[in-house]
């Protein structure tokens, strides 16, 4: 009976659940304390699971592959997936990929509950934006789990990261880049190449979904208009909006943070899109062009 009600419990909170995806410095942390906004919405702010799933196949001998060939499968769970050895094989899918559903929903639901959440009623959102290279992975383990796909104009993305992890910067204690010229410009074309990876598998993920379990946005929409879009949410998840929204809202503007906790080497830095022209050489615009182009025309950013 107690096994019946955990399974029974799992599976409301799958079909309560919403990963945040997309890529780091999209304004995830922000869009994650917008919606705390509403009492029904319970928060995890980046258990990385993902990022355990969606590791570089190159990491096993100690690198990671800087040059990747266009279309080819760069992550273990697709590289290895072939091996009978490897543990989330094809061949042994079926042993693997109903306990590893299992796992995650008893991982969550176990937070969910200490942060007072009821699987009937609250909705799950998980940030994940480190996470978003296994996306489709996760989507295919909770198949009645929601996206929350938000993007940005990846040459703001590369230049908010560079920022971040320049000497001093908020970042830098995970990784410091130098200020010249050639360390900039291969920092800059391996996260261009990671930001592209992770943008691909998250459209991949979406299109597994379907129409009704996704939803995507943009960060310029959202900084220009953080209500309509935080609305859009809510309507997408069948909630109400709460009295108290706008002003919430407002409290978390940039423009109410403190001097001292925005600026040149914070996180939040300064909420402005198309810094990157002024920010990133012109080597380094190049270079972010010439990867992402494709992508950027998918998403709708213009070439320039």
């Amino acid at each position: 009976m107690r096994e019946g009600r955990a399974r029974r419990a799992e599976s409301e909170l799958e079909r309560h659940t919403v990963w945040m995806v997309g890529s780091p410095r999209t304004g995830t942390t922000w869009l994650l304390n917008l919606l705390r906004a509403h009492q029904r919405i319970k928060t995890l702010d980046e258990p990385l699971i993902g990022a355990h799933l969606g590791f570089p196949a190159s990491v096993t001998v100690g690198t990671v592959a800087r040059h990747p060939r266009a279309g080819e499968a760069s992550r273990a769970v697709d590289v290895f997936a072939g091996h009978d050895d490897y543990f989330f094989s094809t061949r042994y899918e079926h042993a693997w990929r109903e306990p590893l559903r299992r796992l995650l929903l008893a991982r969550m639901l176990a937070q969910f509950r200490d942060l007072g959440g009821r699987v009937a009623t609250d909705y799950l959102v998980i940030k994940e934006p480190h996470g978003s290279e296994a996306a489709d992975v996760l989507a295919s383990t909770l198949p009645q789990s929601r996206l929350l796909i938000v993007v940005r104009d990846p040459r703001d993305v590369v230049d908010s990261i560079l920022d971040a992890v320049r000497p001093g910067g908020w970042a830098s204690d995970l990784a410091t880049v130098d200020d010249d010229s050639d360390s900039r410009a291969r920092f800059v074309e391996d996260y261009t190449l990671l930001w592209l990876e992770r943008t691909r598998v998250v459209l991949t993920a979406r299109d597994q979904v379907g129409p009704d379990r996704h939803l995507l946005l943009r960060y310029e929409d959202l900084l220009a208009d953080a209500t309509t879009g935080v609305r859009s949410i809510l309507a997408w998840l069948g909630l109400d909006v709460p009295p108290q929204l706008d002003e919430h809202i407002a409290r978390l503007s940039f423009a109410e943070l403190k001097p001292e906790a925005k600026g040149p080497g914070q996180f939040a830095r300064a909420a402005t899109p198309g810094m990157w022209r002024h920010n990133l050489d012109r080597r380094e615009q190049d270079i972010v062009n010439a990867i992402a182009q494709p992508m950027l025309r998918e998403l709708g950013y213009a070439d320039s």
